[in-house]
């Protein structure tokens, strides 16, 4: 993790399967999307990470190779009103 006066950045990485980028790339945060045989699973995960890091003024990257793994970033915005403390 990694943070500075205006973001935080968040990366994932795991040493899996991975995706071929160059072949589904453009389809990787889509809905319905899967892209290996033999794993459960909808196809509805990153599609739904993507949104709700869209919906606060994100960014989301990935890099991945096959048979070699991936990386997700995760880039989000510091509001200062979401850290204020107030007195209940």
């Amino acid at each position: 993790m990694y943070r500075n006066q205006e973001t935080v950045e968040i990366s994932i990485a795991d040493n899996g399967i991975g995706i071929d980028l160059e072949r589904y790339g453009d389809k990787v945060f889509g809905v319905y999307q899967r892209f290996h045989e033999g794993f459960e699973g909808k196809g509805l995960g990153l599609f739904s990470v993507k949104s709700q890091v869209y919906r606060i003024g994100g960014q989301i990257s990935v890099e991945s190779r096959p048979n070699v793994g991936s990386k997700f970033t995760i880039i989000l915005p510091i509001e200062q009103e979401y850290f204020e403390v107030t007195e209940s």
